[in-house]
């Protein structure tokens, strides 16, 4: 079994934008709002933090009380001075966390968050004017998974793939990209299967045992003790797995069984912010 280190692919990133930075002398100016004191939350704020000054980008973090959070986001948003906009979740709860993500401007939304790129992924737009001038910008995690793909040469065309996770955020996203690049994608959720191909999408009767047996790649990103892990007897010898969740979601002896097994994905998701912000500033503020 190859075990895939997120790292490496991630400073060949990282080099390719501090690279473009550099030689352009571009000043990208990012802000981060945190609305607690969560530990894991400052030490993810830390750790950005730390790329953006690796690449040169500049990153300040606001710590602000939550019910200041939309004035805040207002003043950054009307800010020439600021180019792109970072936000730790959550800060409210499901719901009204998705009314936040639409305050940020999509032109500084370098998460990719905005309903604005989210309209655009699902309908597979992958520029946002009609003369493919500027790229979409998309969510960090999915794409970070997509480009670790990538960079390992799976091509994911013609695949079958099973999602754990359909979350806003990354799984429902991952299985519409997914599927724009030619997979059959299973996606499952406590509310049952979707089925994601060919553009499409629709509820389908399949159990877990059916899906796997016949997936080529089995992506997890559970974030729960209580999920039954990937057991060794679910899946075909030497097929692709990742998970992008903090707790394991394969079981050990499952390992065995992988031909390739990319346990962790968080430094390419921050790199597809740097990414996503250098793109963004390109776009719109460069003058």
């Amino acid at each position: 079994m190859k075990k895939i280190n997120p790292q490496i692919i991630s400073k060949s990133f990282r080099e390719s934008v501090h690279s473009e930075i550099l030689a352009n002398q571009y000043k990208i100016n990012i802000v981060g709002f945190m609305c607690n004191d969560d530990p894991a939350a400052k030490k993810y704020a830390d750790y950005t933090k730390a790329a953006c000054e690796e690449v040169g980008i500049n990153f300040d973090l606001r710590i602000v009380p939550r019910v200041q959070i939309e004035d805040q986001i207002t003043l950054a948003n009307e800010d020439d001075r600021i180019h792109g906009i970072f936000i730790y979740y959550p800060i409210f709860g499901v719901e009204r966390d998705a009314y936040i993500k639409n305050l940020v401007s999509p032109y500084k939304d370098i998460e990719g968050l905005n309903q604005y790129w989210a309209s655009k992924l699902y309908q597979n737009q992958r520029f946002e004017d009609q003369n493919k001038k500027y790229k979409s910008i998309l969510p960090c995690t999915p794409l970070a998974i997509i480009k670790i793909l990538e960079e390992i040469d799976i091509n994911v065309r013609n695949k079958t793939i099973s999602v754990f996770n359909r979350s806003e955020v990354v799984g429902r996203p991952l299985a519409s990209m997914l599927s724009h690049d030619g997979a059959k994608v299973y996606s499952f959720d406590l509310d049952g299967v979707l089925l994601f191909h060919n553009g499409t999408i629709e509820e389908i009767d399949i159990d877990r045992e059916k899906a796997l047996a016949s997936s080529d790649i089995v992506i997890t990103g559970v974030p729960s003790k209580k999920f039954e892990m990937i057991r060794p007897s679910e899946i075909q010898e030497g097929i692709v797995g990742l998970n992008f969740s903090t707790i394991q979601n394969f079981e050990k002896a499952t390992l065995d069984k992988l031909s390739t097994f990319i346990p962790r994905v968080g430094p390419l998701t921050v790199t597809m912010c740097l990414r996503n912000s250098l793109r963004l500033y390109k776009n719109y503020f460069k003058g």
